[in-house]
């Protein structure tokens, strides 16, 4: 019967053992991630990876997370985050960020040094640890639309989504968000998805004190009427779906949405 005891205890230990050596691993591969290339990066993911899951959990959505779209509206300075948890389900807004700064002003960016934040469809296509505006998110302006309608010798680029509150055509978010929206990003890149939407529109197409706004500081813009219809159906569409349009570019470089083009 003593040895039995023995037996017990001795079995009790070595299961606390090895949950303790799980929880240990668990924690250090959720801290330490393998995909992360710099030491800053892994540092950084260290530091916020605690309180990003905690507020994801807290919303209803699991981790990781596997499939981003970043929807921003300059008007409002306003960049969202949505998150959809299967290929079958529809979007949820997880957060939205401030823009602390904008510059230039509605319209898309058509040559360097305009200082032109660009609207329209884009993806996240770098991940630069050692910016000088502490982490960055490049966009791939111009993109093929772009490169139809912009300077053929000049179009610009170097647009990111960044630290600071500093721009002349990126979009900021302060260092305290673009920590957490680089790691998010990152993970969901790991996780398997290959790009990550940003569209980015000159205001809530939908919302009338918007477009009051907006026409009232921009009566009589032809062209930017013309250019802001392009956009429009891509928004309307996930308004009302929660899901993400398939988008073209046509023979002149405007967008059409696949549904509707010719």
């Amino acid at each position: 019967m003593l040895l039995t005891n023995q037996a017990m205890k001795l079995g009790c230990i070595f299961l606390f053992l090895i949950v303790c050596f799980q929880l240990t691993a668990s924690a250090q591969s959720a801290v330490e991630p393998d995909f992360f290339q710099t030491s800053k990066e892994a540092k950084i993911y260290k530091k916020i990876i605690a309180g990003l899951r905690q507020e994801l959990q807290s919303k209803g959505f699991d981790w990781p997370v596997t499939n981003l779209f970043i929807r921003t509206f300059k008007l409002e300075k306003e960049m969202e985050v949505w998150i959809q948890s299967n290929t079958d389900s529809t979007f949820l807004l997880f957060k939205t960020y401030p823009l602390c700064a904008v510059s230039g002003t509605f319209g898309p960016k058509r040559k360097e040094g305009d200082k032109q934040i660009p609207e329209g469809f884009y993806h996240i296509n770098e991940w630069k640890p050692y910016s000088n505006f502490h982490l960055a998110l490049g966009l791939n302006y111009p993109n093929a639309a772009d490169l139809l309608q912009s300077d053929p010798q000049k179009p610009g680029g170097d647009i990111y989504i960044h630290g600071k509150c500093v721009t002349i055509g990126c979009l900021p978010i302060t260092d305290i968000f673009i920590e957490q929206l680089y790691c998010i990003t990152a993970v969901a890149r790991h996780q398997g998805q290959e790009l990550i939407p940003v569209h980015i529109f000159p205001y809530r197409f939908n919302h009338p004190a918007s477009e009051k706004k907006f026409h009232l500081q921009y009566p009589g813009h032809a062209h930017l009427k013309s250019f802001h219809l392009t956009l429009q159906p891509a928004y309307s569409y996930f308004e009302k779906y929660r899901r993400l349009p398939v988008i073209e570019t046509d023979h002149k470089g405007r967008y059409v949405m696949a549904s509707t083009a010719e």
